[in-house]
């Protein structure tokens, strides 16, 4: 059996049953990570997939491109990065209500991380290829998002910025 390497950051005191638990918190068994500071503590295309859920808003948007490039260098190609954030659009009392979130999230902005927008702008994101965002089926208020690495057809590689 192939040993897979499946992280969840943002997971608090509880990972999902089989992932590695990462969180800035230093909870007993959970590797403690600050992902806007800390790389993660894994070598480059390791990581099977990484999960986020309910975490991304807590963090102010200049980290952002930090911590998605940090996920692409990780990820395995093929592995998926998956996130969860409430969506702006659907609920804005649900993203304003809880005093510790600190950034506020609208599908649209997906597309700068994939770099679709605006005219295929480079704003330092590695290349993301969008697989699925679609909202959260049991209350529609949360967006969930999954992205792999984009692979260069010609070599099979992953893209890398240069």
């Amino acid at each position: 059996m192939e040993y897979k390497r499946l992280c969840d950051i943002g997971c608090g005191k509880r990972p999902k049953e089989g992932w590695v638990g990462l969180d800035i918190t230093p909870f007993p068994g959970i590797v403690q990570y600050d992902m806007t500071q800390q790389k993660m503590p894994y070598a480059d295309d390791s990581v099977d997939a990484i999960r986020c859920i309910n975490t991304l808003e807590h963090v102010e948007r200049k980290y952002y491109k930090f911590i998605f490039n940090e996920w692409h260098r990780v990820l395995k190609i093929g592995a998926i990065a998956e996130f969860q954030v409430p969506n702006f659009l659907k609920s804005a009392e649900h993203a304003l209500a809880d005093i510790t979130h600190l950034s506020l999230w609208v599908p649209a902005m997906i597309k700068y991380i994939t770099g679709e927008r605006p005219r295929y702008a480079d704003y330092g994101f590695e290349k993301w290829t969008l697989i699925e965002k679609f909202d959260y089926p049991e209350e529609e208020r949360d967006l969930v998002v999954r992205l792999t690495p984009q692979v260069d057809k010609k070599t099979g590689k992953k893209y890398e910025r240069n």
